[in-house]
């Protein structure tokens, strides 16, 4: 059979020049995919875009940014206590404003929109986390189909 690698990368490992090259490392060993931890932080995922772009890694490998609905604030939280998360106060009173599920899928859609646009970036991942109604709601809202 014909296979892909993929890899998972993580966007928000500082200092950039780490995640830079963790992400060589992993190209360098076959990976043809490069498959993001969940985005929550546009600007720190843009960050090490634009310097994966300028040592022309995004040419070696497509990039897939990852976006996971979140469905409660227990759940943001819990991802929050983990090193390096980018799920900042905004996110948690966001989810706190109503319907958490809601405020997650808007939350990922409004990421798919933006990281989809930036350059280098080949693909969306959706994290459906076994809640694959929430999944279909993110592709619906964020016009990814």
């Amino acid at each position: 059979p014909s296979l892909t690698v993929a890899a998972a990368v993580h966007p928000y490992l500082r200092p950039i020049e780490m995640a830079l090259a963790q992400t060589r490392k992993k190209i360098g060993a076959g990976a043809q995919i490069l498959l993001t931890d969940p985005i929550f932080d546009l600007a720190g995922f843009e960050e090490w875009l634009k310097a994966v772009r300028a040592v022309g890694l995004d040419k070696r490998a497509a990039i897939t940014a990852s976006v996971l609905p979140l469905t409660s604030v227990a759940q943001a939280e819990e991802l929050r206590t983990r090193p390096g998360s980018p799920i900042s106060d905004d996110v948690i009173k966001r989810l706190r404003g109503g319907d958490a599920a809601q405020a997650g899928v808007a939350i990922a859609a409004e990421i798919a929109l933006k990281a989809k646009a930036m350059p280098g970036v080949r693909g969306i991942h959706i994290h459906s986390a076994g809640c694959e109604p929430l999944a279909a709601s993110v592709i619906k809202e964020a016009r990814l189909a």
